[in-house]
């Protein structure tokens, strides 16, 4: 335990510290304080207790940042983990194993070998959907009706000359690779940059995609909807941006006919099938409109939409918090100097699930490789006290933001706010870190306009959006795209 910390303790004491316009959001530490927090006293009462959480698990709080002009409003319930011990964890970047590729595909790819040519039918997919878009009076991308004939000719050509049946080949993507990378006079690492793609037959017969990279897995069921279905999510749920108009009745979101509850079910059932479980567990449950233009969901009156399933991995116990930010660091190459670590996404799943199954699957980050767990609990941060820094803090890491507000009365709402686990980095080991416990306030900023849309309600809608992360062992800022 004492070494943990102390590995600790120097790890914040050489990090360096973000200037802002007022003062300094990090500060430096005083050597030996940190051992000092985190070893007297340790805790024996429950977390509860000592974390001073209210019977009701809510926090309401307004106040004003008078130099912006913004509100911000804290009507939040509070989530504690499930345990009396929240940990220290010592971690480094792993990766995904040839084993864990394969389990990707037995368990979503359905067993399939990878698609050679692809059969009639895809092409023709291709041309009925082009002959709807234009039978619609929409082009899309085609500036005229002859160049969208001249479009589906070419594609109907295709599905001419297309086999009726697809034709497979022997290659195994969980050991061949598309591309890899490996710096010249090294050997090749499990975090070397790598990529490996495939088609394949999904269970109900449509042409599905899967992607292994470094740091991601992605599965979609059907690879001729794949960029609707990427722009649409856009990696935010857009039903807070599209509910005035639902509201008014300008669409309707169609919801899977089957419920939330059989939809987690098999979202789990892919968990376990993967071998992920019990190691992340569930923390967002939502609805998930597939809006890719609102225009075009308020045109045709109505838009679809399916269940998405965010689970996040635990430790000890303690969820590790999540945000929307794929990425920790401005760089994928380490750059010592400027203090710019490797690309390392956080970790997260999502599991996208509709009326036929599971409709997409996303798995974002290298997988953790935990190097030492602390035995003994450590002492966090009351609520009371975290609430104090936010609410002191937020001017000062939010200062750039606020010089870019763009409408009247803006404002930034908490929705919940989270003990968990956080990422810091390690001194000069990019490549390691340590989980910390922490307070996460999740929430909404309304700063701008976001291209003149009306009903617009700001970033963060979909209610994993990390507004501020308060470092709970001695209440100084986690700054997460910097990684300390």
């Amino acid at each position: 335990m004492k070494r943990i910390l102390a590995l600790f303790l120097m790890l914040l004491i050489l990090t360096a510290c973000v200037p802002t316009p007022e003062e300094e959001v990090v500060k430096p530490k005083q050597t030996g304080t940190m051992i000092e927090i985190a070893l007297s006293d340790l805790p024996e009462e429950p977390l509860e207790e000592i974390v001073g959480v209210p019977e009701s698990k809510h926090v309401e709080k307004e106040f004003t940042i008078e130099r912006s002009g913004v509100t911000v409003t804290v009507d939040a319930d509070v989530v504690l983990p499930q345990t009396n011990e929240i940990p220290l964890v010592h971690i480094r970047q792993g990766g995904f194993s040839q084993e864990f590729r394969r389990r990707v595909m037995h368990v979503l790819g359905n067993d399939s070998k990878p698609i050679d040519v692809f059969p009639k039918s895809y092409y023709q997919g291709i041309a009925n959907r082009l002959m709807a878009r234009r039978d619609s009076g929409d082009l899309d991308k085609y500036n005229s009706v002859e160049e969208i004939n001249r479009a589906i000719l070419d594609v109907l050509k295709e599905a001419d000359e297309a086999p009726a049946e697809p034709v497979y080949s022997d290659r195994d993507p969980a050991v061949e690779m598309d591309f890899h990378f490996v710096e010249s006079g090294s050997e090749p690492q499990e975090t070397d940059f790598w990529t490996s793609s495939y088609c394949g037959i999904s269970q109900i017969g449509t042409i599905f995609h899967v992607m292994m990279s470094t740091q991601s897995v992605e599965y979609y069921r059907n690879i001729q909807e794949i960029t609707h279905f990427e722009n649409a999510y856009n990696f935010q749920n857009p039903l807070r941006i599209a509910q005035p108009m639902i509201d008014r009745g300008r669409f309707r979101v169609t919801t899977p006919e089957r419920s939330m509850e059989d939809a987690r079910a098999e979202a789990q059932s892919v968990m376990d099938g993967l071998q992920l479980s019990p190691d992340f567990t569930l923390t967002h449950a939502r609805i998930a409109p597939l809006i890719e233009y609102v225009a075009e969901a308020e045109k045709a009156g109505r838009c679809d939409a399916a269940y998405e399933f965010l689970f996040t991995r635990q430790v000890s116990g303690v969820n590790v918090t999540y945000t929307n930010d794929l990425y920790s660091y401005a760089s994928s190459d380490a750059d010592p100097e400027h203090g710019v670590a490797p690309q390392w996404r956080y970790e997260r799943v999502r599991v996208y699930v509709d009326d036929q199954g599971v409709l997409a699957f996303y798995y974002d980050g290298a997988p953790y490789e935990i190097l030492e767990c602390s035995s003994d609990a450590v002492r966090v941060l009351p609520l009371e006290e975290a609430v104090a820094v936010f609410e002191k803090r937020l001017g000062i890491v939010y200062a750039g933001s606020f010089d870019r507000i763009t409408i009247e009365n803006p404002s930034i709402r908490i929705t919940e706010i989270r003990l968990g686990l956080t990422r810091v980095l390690e001194q000069n080991a990019p490549r390691q870190a340590y989980l910390v416990p922490s307070w996460t306030f999740f929430g909404v900023e309304h700063l701008t306009d976001y291209n003149n849309m009306p009903g617009f309600e700001g970033f963060g809608y979909d209610g994993t959006t990390a507004i501020l992360t308060v470092n709970a062992i001695d209440g100084s800022i986690i700054d997460r795209n910097a990684g300390y």
